[in-house]
């Protein structure tokens, strides 16, 4: 009697190992899935948010090194009035292939140009409206934690 019992016990844990194991597989593979997801929609809109700095006739080039910045706008200060016409982004080469640097940047040049805001916040704002714009809904819901992250969204943004 003691044995059988110790034996269905051996058995459930052996059941219950193969059940985490199966389920943690299943997990794994969405993970896997959801980031393939994730890669193929940062990589559109990058490559969008590259052409819109062609189009707008923006300098745009990468460095190995930019002090303590991961990227910056350069611009125009005259008389307290900011110019943006022949504005340059420069980017770490690492952050190349991803798009919140070059938005934020591109944020800048945007709250710049409409508001004359070189303000953080105002570029976070800029760059979030940007990204949604150029994003399908599908899109944004598969980045929607990447963008209220870099961009620091709060509810009163929405």
């Amino acid at each position: 009697m003691l044995l059988k019992m110790a034996l269905v016990i051996i058995a459930l844990i052996v059941l219950l190992i193969i059940m985490c194991f199966i389920s943690d597989h299943i997990i794994d593979k969405q993970f896997k899935k959801e980031q393939v997801e994730r890669d193929i929609v940062e990589n559109r809109l990058t490559e969008s948010l590259k052409i819109l700095c062609v189009q707008l006739g923006i300098d745009l080039s990468y460095h190995k090194e930019l002090d303590d910045a991961a990227g910056r706008i350069l611009y125009y200060s005259k008389n307290g009035r900011l110019f943006v016409d022949e504005a340059k982004i420069e980017i770490l080469e690492k952050y190349e292939h991803e798009p919140y640097v070059l938005a934020h940047e591109l944020g800048h040049y945007m709250a710049i140009k409409q508001r004359q805001d070189n303000s953080e916040r105002g570029a976070d704002n800029e760059a979030n409206k940007l990204c949604r714009l150029i994003l399908n809904k599908k899109e944004q819901e598969i980045l929607s934690i990447s963008l209220r992250c870099y961009f620091h969204e709060t509810e009163e943004d929405k």
